[in-house]
């Protein structure tokens, strides 16, 4: 076995331009199969994992799936409100250990605004175990300070300490109705997440809800006015969108989570976050096999080209296998080492394209955990992967079939018969 490998070695070193062609295709469709599995399946779960550690997602009594994109991802708008007597009355359920309010409906230049709390830099995580941390500044602790995400910062060129003029609704450029009365001041910048935290700006309740009733009220101020930059317990929070919630004991999730659907107070509907993601991430499945399908084709046309440069070398290599029959090789023999430069040359194909594919991540890695939150790929591989690469040197196993009976009816043809 070892005589064959070797001679099936030279015999790829006398033809390495074409080899060397061949080889290219091979490993950079590879490189392909084998980056757009990794990218599916680290997109999968950094998408099912883009809130962590929560247990229910409360809001008005809607959609789940709609309920999820505007408490989650910051897309579309609640039909309705959850009162703050209902949300303080689950925020102090014996069965839950903390809650993080969620209060939408303004903007800045384009961007979401939240209105939310404390909890929400100490509690909140996604992707596992992973925290929000700041890039620079803190967290906000006055009502007419704000906390942006990375995105925000980066797109409209942003520093700690610059003002910021809230808008009524979800409007991009100047503002139709901007709250000019109580501008914030920004306290912190946030590192890149890849999720839809980038994409926000957030900001204290208390000073979200005083920032309405300014707007609202149409009695004069007084030159010398100056906002309460303190917490101040007398602002009375009427309403807020959604909030997040942690029990105590996961047991207790599926019974809480009936409770709040079933409360008499106010129609509230309460989802399991992580159920709601993975199911919305099945009905995108389409794009996965669009995906699955380019990589294949691409596949197929590098086992192709291995086809055609066995066949096209056949006719020139017709006295190089008459040689190995007068030396007395069998017909099996000589079809073997087709067979084995074919398993050779996408073998080696296949170990470049995997190092192709882990050494662009290297360079890519930071574009793709900022944009679609991929922090990490790993040099092993997963069963899909394991699978796409045993199938591509199958699959040139059998492609060399072909150049193998070819070249066993030509030498027959030539005269040669087979020795006992």
């Amino acid at each position: 076995m070892k005589n064959y490998f070797l001679i099936s070695w030279k015999s790829l070193l006398n033809r390495l331009s074409v080899v060397v062609l061949t080889l290219t295709c091979i490993s950079l469709s590879t490189a392909l199969l084998l980056t757009l599995e990794k990218i599916k399946d680290s997109a999968e779960s950094a998408f099912t994992q883009t809130v962590s550690q929560v247990d229910l997602l409360v809001g008005a009594r809607s959609g789940q799936l709609q309920l999820l994109l505007y408490s989650v991802f910051n897309m579309g708008q609640a039909t309705h409100n959850v009162s703050w007597k209902s949300y303080q009355y689950w925020k102090n359920h014996p069965a839950v250990d903390w809650t993080i309010p969620y209060s939408l409906g303004d903007s800045y230049r384009g961007f979401r605004t939240v209105g939310t709390d404390e909890n929400f830099f100490k509690y909140y995580r996604f992707k596992g175990q992973q925290s929000i941390h700041f890039k620079t500044g803190q967290a906000f602790s006055q009502h007419q300070e704000a906390v942006i995400g990375s995105d925000v910062a980066k797109n409209l060129k942003i520093n700690l300490g610059e003002p910021l003029l809230i808008t009524h609704g979800v409007t991009k450029g100047t503002a139709f109705v901007a709250h000019e009365d109580h501008p914030f001041k920004v306290v912190g910048i946030l590192k890149a997440t890849g999720t839809a935290i980038d994409q926000a700006v957030y900001v204290p309740l208390e000073g979200l809800e005083l920032m309405h009733q300014e707007s609202e009220s149409v009695t004069d101020k007084s030159e010398d006015h100056d906002h309460d930059h303190n917490h101040d317990s007398s602002i009375e929070i009427k309403n807020i969108t959604s909030f997040f919630l942690r029990t105590k004991n996961r047991i207790e999730v599926l019974n809480l989570q009936r409770s709040i659907n079933q409360f008499q107070n106010e129609p509230l509907m309460a989802v399991i976050p992580g159920a709601v993601l993975s199911e919305l991430w099945q009905n995108l499945s389409y794009f996965e096999v669009l995906l699955k399908v380019i990589s294949w084709v691409v596949a197929g046309f590098s086992l192709l080209t291995l086809l055609l440069m066995m066949l096209s070398s056949l006719e020139n290599r017709r006295r190089e296998m008459t040689l190995f029959r007068a030396l007395g090789a069998h017909l099996f023999q000589i079809a073997f080492f087709l067979i084995i430069e074919a398993f050779l040359i996408s073998f080696i194909g296949v170990v470049l394209g995997w190092l192709i594919s882990r050494l662009g991540f290297v360079f890519i890695g930071p574009f793709l955990n900022g944009t679609i939150g991929i922090d990490s790929i790993s040099w092993g591989l997963n069963f899909n992967e394991y699978f796409s690469i045993i199938f591509i040197l199958v699959s040139s196993i059998l492609v060399s079939l072909i150049p193998a009976f070819k070249v066993s009816h030509q030498v027959l043809k030539d005269g040669l018969t087979l020795k006992n």
